[in-house]
Formats: C-alpha cells, sequence, structure tokens
C-alpha cells in the first residue's frame, strides 16, 4: 500500500481541520512502519483512535551506492535497462548517445566530472537511485517517477551546468533519507 505524499496530507488535514474534523497520530502501513499521528486540535498524540486518520509517515530514500549494492530489491526496473528508454534524454544534446545508450546499472557507477557532460552524469546516477526509491512499495519516496523524470529531462534541455546540479540537489536529498528496507 503507498503512502500519501506530505502535499496532499497537508492539503488535506487543513481541510479536515477547517471543517472540524479531528485529525490524530497513530500506527498505519501494512509494511510494519510507525507513522505518528497528532491530534491537531488537542496537540496530543492518541495512537487508540483510528477514525479520521491520516498518515504522516516520515519520507525515506536511498542512495545509488544502496541500489547497486542491492539489486535484489529493484522493483519495475531492470539493471539492464537503457537511461534512455526510462527517462527519454533529450536527443538534441550532443553527448546524448554518450549517457542514453548506458543502462541504469551502469548510471549508478557515473563518477561525476567537469561541465555540462559531467553534471548529467551527477544527475543521472541521482535520478536512477530515485527512480528505484519511487518505484519501490516499501520506500515512503516524495517525489513520483513522473517527477524524476521531468526533472531530468528539464535539467539537461537546459545545458546549465548549474541548473543540472541543483535538480540533482533536490533528488540527492531525497536520496539520502535512508529506509527499512
Amino acid at each position: 500500500m503507498k503512502k500519501l505524499k506530505l502535499i496532499l496530507v497537508i492539503s488535506l488535514t487543513s481541510i479536515l481541520l477547517l471543517s472540524g474534523t479531528l485529525v490524530v497520530s497513530g500506527m498505519v502501513d501494512g509494511g510494519g512502519k510507525i507513522c505518528y499521528w497528532k491530534n491537531h486540535l488537542t496537540n496530543q498524540v492518541d495512537y487508540n483512535s483510528k477514525q479520521n486518520v491520516i498518515p504522516l509517515c516520515p519520507y525515506e530514500g536511498n542512495t545509488p551506492g544502496f541500489w547497486k549494492n542491492h539489486l535484489n530489491l529493484w522493483v519495475g526496473y531492470t539493471t539492464d535497462q537503457l537511461i534512455d528508454d526510462v527517462f527519454d534524454i533529450p536527443s538534441g544534446i550532443i553527448w546524448y548517445i554518450l549517457i542514453g545508450s548506458k543502462t541504469l546499472l551502469q548510471a549508478l557507477n557515473f563518477k561525476g566530472g567537469p561541465g555540462v557532460f559531467g553534471a548529467a552524469r551527477i544527475l543521472l546516477r541521482a535520478a536512477v537511485a530515485g527512480l528505484l526509491n519511487a518505484a519501490h512499495p516499501d520506500v515512503n519516496y516524495l517525489y513520483t517517477y513522473g517527477d524524476i523524470q521531468w526533472l531530468v529531462k528539464y535539467s539537461l534541455s537546459t545545458g546549465k551546468r548549474n541548473i543540472i546540479l541543483q535538480k540533482e540537489a533536490l533528488i540527492d536529498a531525497q536520496n539520502n533519507l535512508g529506509s527499512d528496507l
């Protein structure tokens, strides 16, 4: 069962609070994770109430190193899939063939380097880990596959190292949260 995303939870919580509905905290998730629920009206933690509960599980994410060392945990993707088949790298980029023709597993081993090409490699290393986090049912990852695909396609299409690295930093921050896998 996929957990709700924080943005949705905040919006739904706000709506429920405005409507006078009680929002509490408690245990949720069939995967055994404990999500804390706070009663926003009394500011007390309530583990017993199961009515009007909205899960607020902490976000999780695993690093590229985790995913290249735990191939058996990949869900929905294979190590031999090509980057371009998953991310649809913009073909107008000069080094498109050098990156798009690499596998997801190879991308997890990218080292980076100078210039836009190096930044693209750094981004794709983080993006593949993000993709695997988003696909795994037991990882409560902030971004969806669509989010990651958009970040990759947009940042690479700019051809600007600083933008590519900014978007990589967003994904990398989520990849370093850890998980219970």
